[in-house]
């Protein structure tokens, strides 16, 4: 379910993101499952932020990370801290983006999780970008673009061409 509501996010299908991450929730509450509530909260997070609803994204993030840090589960707090900076760029709190996206890229390669230390690598050069930054955008996207070239990551790949296309404008 969470694989599928990622992809629906990613490809701007928001509103049926939400309606599955609803289902998913109503059926974690029944069921009494916790180990995948961070996850989950996480996706409502991005939904929510891709929705452009910012209070309702940060509320969800920071509730995916209270989770994922008391159930100890180190990967899903880097994810959620990319959400995070995520959340705190598009709301021009850049020093608060910047200091979440480097935690979560500390966290996520400490996981050896190469693909999505990657995508907080690029969400720190969409940061960069916002501040017009441009060396700085320049050496996170070198640090993210062989790592999605060799998985063939086409999404992430457009997003850098886009970036790229800013910084000569």
């Amino acid at each position: 379910m969470c694989i599928r509501d990622s992809v629906l996010i990613r490809r701007g299908e928001i509103e049926n993101a939400r309606a599955e991450l609803q289902t998913g929730q109503e059926y974690f509450e029944k069921a009494q499952v916790r180990d995948f509530l961070p996850e989950l909260c996480r996706h409502c997070a991005e939904a929510e932020l891709a929705a452009g609803a910012l209070a309702e994204a940060e509320a969800r993030a920071y509730q995916a990370l209270e989770l994922a840090r008391e159930l100890e589960m180190r990967g899903e707090e880097g994810y959620t801290l990319r959400v995070l900076g995520e959340v705190s760029s598009t709301q021009s709190k850049f020093n608060l983006a910047e200091e979440q996206l480097v935690q979560s890229i500390t966290i996520l390669e400490e996981m050896e999780d190469e693909y999505q230390a990657a995508r907080s690598q690029l969400a720190l050069a969409q940061l960069y970008a916002r501040q017009n930054k441009a060396a700085s955008v320049q050496q996170a996207l070198d640090q993210c673009r062989p790592v999605f070239e060799r998985l063939g990551a086409a999404l992430d790949l457009e997003i850098i061409q886009k970036l790229k296309q800013q910084l000569k404008e």
